[in-house]
């Protein structure tokens, strides 16, 4: 074992587990999943019958089982049954590999403003109509109250480009107010030590992405055959977002194509991934948030992980970061990083921010951790390693 194998686990152990108990994560997953999954598809329904939700798929890093530091951001995809049939939308290929242009077919049904719009224009209304049942419905979610906390609305809010009330991610913000025990009462639990922010209460967030669900074979004339093939989406299919493309034409039409994902997929992917993979994901990706300007998002690195442990399979800690930095210099160099489950799309066109200096902080990091893996574990030398990582950390 290496200096750099120690690092790893020890970064992983101390830095990226929950710092609250089990029992309370648990607690905390029953409440957001019993909000996102039963209470607000039964509002939506009731404020509008016609709208209805199909399914409510888990998407992120905490249902990846690669979430880090606290259970503090939930992700989902939020699928509409009536836009989730080849009877109500038209898709054709997009300006853009794994984009698509999406058309509704039966216009003016979801909104009720008596303009003529184009079909393209009718899928994105039909989709932002939703999302204002969605958020009145989030707006009266009831207090949560458990045995170890209490989860309680505070709003919610919306993301994405071009401007707020046309964003694609609509973002439900909580407060989880953690029980203290009074004097004299038997604790529940043995809490782990913690900083949380104020205290005894933690910030939640949870985002829900509209889109609509259509199986693979739907995606013929878009998708290479590779995708078309793939056991894991032939068995669960694809997902289209709002999210445009970010070419220049695209973005100068009133109706960009959008983005094609395959959340689903990857999910079940990254909960089946190999132990160690998820060590080297879940560090790296710790690594790069102490970064200010770094473009590697966790979409980059997951995909990087996903085509590596599909070469390699099981892997050393510090063989396996070696090659995903290898990989990350690479791609960030060329701009070029194909997606696991379509190929022809290159992530590095869905956020190109900070390329090139990126592709300068991944080298930095390379050659440290370089000479690390080749040096025995002691403890002289993981202390020196640690330093050298603030170091990058406050030169980056």
């Amino acid at each position: 074992m290496s200096s750099l194998d120690v690092y790893i686990q020890n970064l992983h152990d101390h830095q990226c587990i929950f710092q609250i108990p089990k029992n309370e994560v648990r607690e905390i997953e029953h409440f957001v999943i019993h909000i996102v999954k039963r209470f607000i598809p039964t509002t939506i329904k009731a404020l509008n019958p016609n709208f209805t939700v199909l399914e409510v798929v888990n998407a992120g890093s905490y249902f990846e089982h690669t979430k880090v530091k606290n259970p503090d951001e939930f992700d989902f995809m939020v699928v509409v049954r009536e836009l989730s049939t080849p009877v109500s939308v038209h898709i054709q290929k997009g300006c853009m590999a794994g984009y698509a242009n999406v058309k509704l077919r039966q216009r003016g049904r979801w909104h009720s403003s008596g303009m003529e719009y184009t079909p393209e224009k009718e899928f994105e209304i039909s989709i932002l109509s939703f999302n204002a049942f969605l958020r009145q419905a989030v707006s009266l979610v009831p207090v949560q109250k458990g045995r170890y906390g209490t989860l309680i609305y505070q709003d919610v809010a919306v993301r994405g480009k071009p401007y707020s009330v046309f964003s694609h991610v609509q973002t439900a913000n909580f407060i989880w107010k953690r029980k203290i025990c009074k004097t004299g009462e038997e604790m529940l639990y043995q809490r782990s030590d913690t900083t949380n922010t104020n205290n005894e209460n933690l910030k939640i967030c949870v985002d829900m992405m509209t889109c609509c669900h259509l199986p693979v074979d739907i995606f013929s004339e878009i998708l290479p055959i590779s995708s078309l093939s793939n056991p894991s989406l032939i068995k669960h299919g694809c997902h289209i977002v709002l999210k445009p493309c970010n070419t220049p034409s695209c973005n100068d039409k009133e109706t960009p194509c959008r983005l094609i994902s395959y959340t689903k997929s990857e999910v079940e992917k990254m909960a089946n991934l190999d132990e160690n993979w998820k060590v080297i994901y879940k560090c790296t990706k710790l690594l790069f948030s102490y970064v200010e300007y770094s473009g590697i998002d966790s979409y980059k690195l997951k995909s990087t992980i996903l085509h590596l442990s599909a070469r390699q399979g099981h892997i050393e800690l510090g063989r396996g970061l070696i090659l995903v930095l290898k990989s990350l210099q690479i791609s960030s160099s060329k701009g070029m990083l194909g997606c696991y489950f379509n190929s022809t799309l290159n992530i590095w066109s869905i956020s190109l921010s900070y390329r090139y200096f990126t592709k300068w902080q991944i080298l930095l990091l390379f050659k440290i951790f370089r000479v690390f893996e080749k040096i025995p574990a002691g403890e002289g030398q993981h202390l020196l390693l640690s330093q050298m990582i603030d170091q990058w950390i406050g030169c980056t």
